[in-house]
């Protein structure tokens, strides 16, 4: 993967700006935790630093990551990565950020590393699922989605009536696509999050019931050209 051009400080800064806003998702890499990658969404920033909430439970010492130099991944509109180093790595409660270095420029990536279809800000996902004989249904915000699952946040008090490792229905709609996608998914993670919420992590359960969505949603998201390896699922 290769960075088809520089962008000036001006326009890097507006990216950032946007990617804030939008809270999109951010991988770091580094030869400093090799074989994995650190996931995670854009939470905030000033002059100097960016904060990403991690997702997931990435297997790296995060007592060991200040100082440490990595690639940052920006995946909003378009695809960004720069270099940057880890400044500090503050946690409250169970939720586990990192802060690194804000840059003054950025590279546009030649393709996308995580196959992602394009999502509104306010994009949503509504949830449907039954627990002791009750259903429950709620609309909660989309933060990304693949060919093979989606992340979202919720409060607390909706995740806490999820079961681990339940299956749900979900149903979300995509820029450019008339009819919803219906599809059943089973709970991957659980992240808590900041501000009395969670990021929940979920994967596509391939049915056979499914099988038509599924595939209408892998040509949405990876316009039919899709290399498998690069099909990977960051939540």
């Amino acid at each position: 993967m290769r960075a088809t051009q520089t962008i000036d400080s001006s326009a890097a800064a507006k990216a950032i700006d946007t990617a804030i806003t939008s809270r999109v998702q951010v991988v770091l890499e580094s030869a400093a935790f090799p074989n994995t990658t650190i996931n995670g969404v854009l939470i905030s920033g000033d002059d100097t630093a960016l904060l990403m909430e991690v997702t997931g439970h990435p297997e790296v010492d995060f007592e060991s990551l200040a100082g440490v130099q990595c690639q940052a991944f920006l995946y909003g509109d378009r695809r960004y990565t720069f270099s940057t180093n880890v400044t500090t790595v503050p946690q409250w409660g169970k939720t586990r950020s990192i802060a690194i270095q804000r840059p003054k420029t950025m590279g546009i990536l030649e393709r996308r590393r995580f196959l992602r279809a394009k999502l509104a800000p306010s994009s949503k996902v509504t949830l449907q699922w039954e627990r002791a004989c009750q259903t429950h249904r709620h609309k909660v915000n989309l933060l990304n989605i693949s060919a093979d699952g989606i992340a979202c946040r919720l409060e607390d008090a909706v995740s806490a009536l999820i079961e681990k490792k339940a299956e749900l229905s979900v149903s979300f709609e995509l820029p450019e696509h008339e009819q919803p996608f219906e599809l059943s998914a089973r709970v991957t993670n659980k992240t808590p999050a900041s501000e009395g919420h969670t990021i929940l992590g979920l994967q596509f359960v391939a049915a056979e019931k499914d099988a038509q969505v599924i595939s209408a949603l892998r040509i949405a998201v990876e316009g039919g050209k899709a290399d498998p390896v690069e099909s990977e699922v960051c939540v």
